[in-house]
């Protein structure tokens, strides 16, 4: 019953309302196979019953561990009951005028067409349900050493979120012993097939300075996302370099000013050009990246180079080798503690409930763990404007969950895909030519340069019923725009 709820909350995620079965066993043969999608409203309130009966009346455990481990437990449809609930209430699915004409045959609206603010509420609740069992928690891993001694590392704790595992902040994961995201993720010249997982200029911006924290890029100048525009509060630099060592390959270089003083989830996560592979554990390996054209890593060192100029680190796992190949036991996080905390952040902003206590003391938890100053301290200006919070709740959701397919969703049920999904890509200039074998880089490669253009319209906020599913069942209704 519990991975059925879970499916069904699943395909809603991408499809909308969907058709019911619950625990009928239909034959599908003649006309059975005619159905009708449920509505949205009846679909969530058929799978928040499941879920509540479960967490009140099932045999299931309140956590899973040991060889019960990613099995389904009480924590897990909690979780899940609350990210579907959040979901019911954000903007996509919550009086969004364009779904108001998708409908049965007999006129009955598969989607809400008024606006229900008490759907944050029960979004807040169902976090808060969570978060009050104590089952869970943020990854912290303190100095052991030094001037910081007994003080949260930022830079281990986020990284160990990805790294150890049966860790006390992930919820429900996936799990892989075969290498094949490590193998994707190592760079050509350490053996690895590293063009799968480059992040885009856009994520680089959207990362907070440590200073300050605050996100130095606030939006861009036009559509297309040429120029940025700075918060002038924030301490960035867009040109020129400087000495900084990256804390987590630990090399002082001539680094670009683009990267230096970000915050430690940008370090834990991205390459950038300028530095080597920091993730084998022997310092032989620790092999230099030149990602300009006729580098190691270049356009034509091979097919898997870094597209955009930039390689994700963040899930790398550190005992992975590549050549020859030494595979891993790892998770994937499908839903953690942190995205729990944020919910319940996000959900008392929309309630504009702004002076509830948790609002601070969760949203810092998540920020302090990464190593960045409360949010009260980096942008007074915003406490008592809820659109102002609204847009840095997001912003941070951005960062926190990068290349762990939460933004894809979260974009999506903000009704804020067209304006960020869509348009010219960028990275940096890989077609640049440099001197292969010299710690060094071209300056024209550390230029803004379009990679793709994307489109994005309308009708994307949904996927679309395949029409073999259509072909089969002549009641079902597309979704907008397909």
């Amino acid at each position: 019953r519990c991975v059925r709820a879970y499916y069904y909350a699943q395909l809603m995620r991408m499809y909308g309302p969907v058709i019911l079965l619950k625990d009928e066993q239909p034959d599908f043969s003649g006309t059975d196979m005619f159905r009708e999608r449920n509505t949205w409203d009846e679909c969530v309130q058929w799978i928040t019953e499941e879920f509540t009966d479960l967490i009140e009346n099932s045999p299931l455990p309140l956590k899973s561990e040991g060889e019960t481990y990613a099995r389904m437990n009480r924590g897990i449809a909690k979780a899940y009951l609350a990210r579907i609930l959040l979901q019911s209430a954000s903007p996509q699915f919550n009086g969004n005028s364009k779904y108001a004409n998708i409908r049965n045959a007999d006129g009955t609206p598969l989607f809400p067409l008024t606006y229900d603010k008490n759907k944050w509420e029960l979004a807040r609740q169902a976090a808060l349900s969570l978060i009050k069992d104590g089952n869970y928690d943020l990854v912290k891993v303190l100095y052991e050493s030094g001037a910081n001694m007994g003080e949260i590392d930022p830079y281990t704790s986020y990284k160990s979120v990805f790294t150890t595992s049966q860790n006390k902040e992930m919820i429900f994961s996936f799990l892989e012993d075969n290498g094949t995201i490590d193998k994707r993720l190592a760079p050509n010249s350490n053996g690895g097939w590293g063009g799968g997982y480059n992040p885009t200029q856009e994520i680089v911006d959207a990362y907070a300075m440590l200073e300050t924290g605050r996100f130095p890029i606030t939006g861009y100048t036009d559509d297309d996302r040429t120029t940025p525009i700075i918060d002038p509060d924030a301490g960035y630099q867009e040109v020129g370099y400087s000495q900084f060592t990256n804390p987590c390959e630990g090399n002082e270089r001539k680094t670009y000013n683009m990267f230096v003083g970000r915050e430690p989830r940008f370090y834990v996560s991205i390459v950038y050009g300028g530095m080597s592979w920091f993730i084998p554990k022997k310092a032989s390996e620790k092999i230099y990246l030149e990602m300009y054209k006729n580098g190691n890593n270049g356009p034509d060192a091979s097919h898997n180079h870094f597209t955009t100029g930039y390689n994700m680190v963040k899930l790398a796992m550190p005992e992975y080798e590549a050549s020859p190949t030494k595979n891993v036991k790892r998770e994937l996080p499908y839903i953690r503690y942190a995205e729990i905390l944020l919910n319940y952040v996000e959900a008392t902003i929309e309630l504009g409930e702004l002076k509830d206590p948790n609002l601070l003391t969760y949203w810092n938890a998540v920020r302090n763990r990464a190593g960045l100053k409360n949010i009260e301290e980096a942008y007074p200006e915003a406490m008592n404007d809820q659109d102002k919070l609204r847009d840095l709740i997001h912003r941070e959701r951005r960062v926190e969950f990068a290349f762990e397919g939460i933004n894809f969703y979260d974009s999506r049920r903000w009704l804020t895909a067209e304006e960020t999904e869509k348009g010219d890509i960028h990275g940096m200039n890989i077609q640049a030519k440099g001197t292969p074998g010299k710690e060094e880089y071209p300056e024209d490669f550390f230029q803004r340069t379009v990679i793709e253009k994307r489109v994005f319209t309308p009708s994307f906020y949904l996927f679309p019923i395949p029409q073999s599913a259509i072909n089969k069942n002549q009641d079902l209704v597309q979704n907008y725009k397909w």
